[in-house]
Order: structure tokens, then sequence, then C-alpha cells
């Protein structure tokens, strides 16, 4: 959710950004009708985490095979992940957020892309096939897109492998700084 907010963000205010790294990102899903079936999903979720409360929520989410990736994380970050998660203890925020702000809710990008002048760093774990997909096709709409692949890690490239992500976009953020 983080990647597709940067990227409306950036869409909407270009001249403040000199480049983006997008981690897992998606500028959304295309057809309406995969975005109503998407919306209806979430709304799914946000009743669920509303009746049956955060830690029934956070242990289904957890199972996610997309999540489940990021149990490689080396303690004692993941404990203090799962701990600065189960904290927020606001049961409304995290359905809100799932209704408002999910792939879903927000429109889809794809038709803008070819706007987005600033040079973009399109980051995926090697193991996130869908994420890998996305980027190939993001890249040939951007301007100015570069993708790099992280090898051993899943969609939280940056958290689970964060010495090879960091070694890996050196050099971009060297070059959109200069």
């Amino acid at each position: 959710m983080g990647g597709r907010i940067a990227l409306h963000l950036a869409l909407a205010r270009q001249a403040r950004f000199t480049g983006l790294i997008l981690i897992g990102a998606s500028p959304g899903i295309k057809a309406q009708d995969q975005r109503a079936q998407r919306r209806a999903a979430d709304a799914s979720i946000a009743r669920k985490i509303r009746t049956e409360g955060l830690t029934h929520f956070l242990n289904f989410w957890w199972a996610l095979p997309l999540i489940q990736s990021q149990n490689q994380i080396p303690e004692p970050y993941l404990g203090l992940l799962r701990d600065r998660r189960q904290s927020i203890k606001n049961v409304e925020g995290w359905a809100v957020s799932l209704e408002q702000m999910g792939t879903g809710a927000l429109p889809s990008l794809w038709d803008q892309l070819d706007r987005l002048s600033c040079p973009t760093l399109l980051v995926a774990g090697q193991h996130d096939d869908k994420f890998i997909r996305i980027h190939e096709q993001m890249a040939h709409r951007l301007p100015n897109a570069h993708t790099i692949t992280i090898p051993g890690a899943g969609h939280a490239a940056h958290l689970e492998k964060n010495n090879e992500f960091l070694h890996a976009i050196t050099g971009f953020i060297d070059k959109a700084t200069e």
C-alpha cells in the first residue's frame, strides 16, 4: 500500500521529487470489475477486523503467502516489527485503511505512468513473482524506470534482505541526488 500511495503523491506533486524508489508496488488494478471484486474482498476483511479483532486479523495477515517471506527478517527486527503492528490498537483505523486505500479503492494509475518524469527505481524480491511482473509492465510505461530484483527476498525486500537492498539502491540514489 505504501508504494501505491507514494506513486499517487509523486504523480500529483512531481516537482517535489528528484527520484522515486518503489518496493513491491503497483499502480493499481486496471479493470473496473476486478477493482470492484477487490473492494468487496477488502470490505469483508474490514468487517472481520471490526468483529474479530486485531489479533485475528494479524494472524490472517501473517499467514498470507505474500507476507510469509517476512519470516526471514532477522531477529530482533522481526519481533520488533510484529510488536509494532500489534501495538496499533486502532481496529477502526486498520479497517478504514483497507476500505479507503486498498488496491480496489484507489484509482488505477496505469494510464498516468507515462507522465512521471523523475527517475524511478522498481524493486522486487526474487520470490515476489507477482510484483516482478507488475514492475516489468510499469517499466515499459515509465519514461525513466529502472528495475532491480533482490536475491533471496520476497515482498518486503528492504526488510528481508536489508544489506542487499541498500547495496542495490545506492547507485540509483547517488544519480537521483546529483
